[in-house]
This record gives structure tokens, C-alpha cells and sequence, in this order.
């Protein structure tokens, strides 16, 4: 059992992490709205707006897993499989795998290897820039309703280990119990 003041760490890290996985959600919304709207089509930067929302959308949603400073007032951050985030869903925990190694291979660290090891390299430098525009876009949210119903898992289940935290932490703890 932790101390309270390790439950009150780790829940001032989930409580900003259900944030970020909102925030996430509604970067993903947006884009979704603006893929079936009419006036995506009358911009000349439709790529460009579709590839920075799906980006946002994937660093929001990373963000709560990878090392933050915390000042030691929030833990550092979230271990899916110490909160057992993902336990007896294998399909998300592949969706969260898959989110975290774009965010770290492709939007944070523009890891070219990995970028062009799925499609080919294209011919030419401009057609190179116009590629990695698309290739994140498609890439970061090809399976729209799976990044979302991933991400309204993990909200769902870090507002119950949240929930369970801060009982815990207003609970005092149980005498131990007396050998007689």
C-alpha cells in the first residue's frame, strides 16, 4: 500500500492526464468534422490543418505516458501496465502502443526511417514535403474511431482510478489489526 503522499502524487498525475486525453478527443473530433466539411475543401491548406490536429491529437493523448517535470507534486508519469489501463483489452493496448510510437518516431522526433519505411521515398524534394503532410495525416488518424474509442477508454478508466484514489486518500488507514 503507497503513503498518501505518493496516492496524492500519482492522482495530481492522473487527474492532468484525463486533460490531456479529453484534449486529444477533441482534437480528433475537429478533424473528423473538418474531413466531411465542405469548407476543408475551399482552403488551400487542408493537409496542413488535417495534419496539425491529427498531431495535437497524438501528443495530447501521449503526453500523460512520457516524462514530464513534475517538481515532485505529480508523479513523473503513467505506466499503462502498472494502472493495468489495457488489461483484458488487447486491441487498445495495441492502439496505445501504436499512439505512443508514432508521437516518439514521427511527430516529436521526425524519425525518417520510420516515416518512409511504410510508403517509399518519393522522387523529388517537393513532392517529399507534400508527402510527409499527407503520410501524418493518414498515418496519425487513419482509424479515426479506434483513436477514439481508445482514448474514451483510458478517460473512463483513469476517471475511475482517480475516483478510487482520492477515496483512498480521504480514508485513514486501517488500525493493524491486534495478535492476541
Amino acid at each position: 500500500m503507497k503513503d498518501n503522499s505518493s496516492l496524492r502524487r500519482l492522482a495530481n498525475r492522473v487527474h492532468v492526464a484525463i486533460h490531456d486525453i479529453q484534449q486529444a478527443q477533441k482534437f480528433a473530433e475537429i478533424f473528423k468534422g473538418l474531413r466531411s466539411s465542405p469548407a476543408r475543401l475551399a482552403t488551400n491548406h487542408a493537409d496542413e490543418l488535417d495534419s496539425a490536429l491529427g498531431m495535437a491529437a497524438i501528443v495530447s493523448y501521449a503526453r500523460p505516458f512520457n516524462t514530464s517535470r513534475s517538481d515532485g507534486i505529480a508523479d513523473r508519469y503513467l505506466k499503462p501496465s502498472e494502472l493495468q489501463l489495457f488489461d483484458g483489452y488487447p486491441a487498445h493496448q495495441a492502439e496505445h502502443d501504436q499512439a505512443i510510437l508514432l508521437r516518439d518516431q514521427v511527430v516529436a522526433h521526425s524519425d525518417w526511417a520510420h516515416r518512409f519505411s511504410l510508403e517509399g521515398v518519393p522522387d523529388n524534394f517537393s513532392e517529399s514535403v507534400r508527402y510527409l503532410v499527407v503520410f501524418d495525416t493518414k498515418l496519425l488518424l487513419a482509424n479515426f474511431h479506434s483513436f477514439l474509442d481508445l482514448t474514451r477508454h483510458v478517460e473512463m478508466r483513469l476517471v475511475s482510478l482517480l475516483m478510487s484514489l482520492e477515496r483512498e486518500i480521504r480514508e485513514p488507514p486501517s488500525p493493524p489489526a491486534s495478535t492476541s
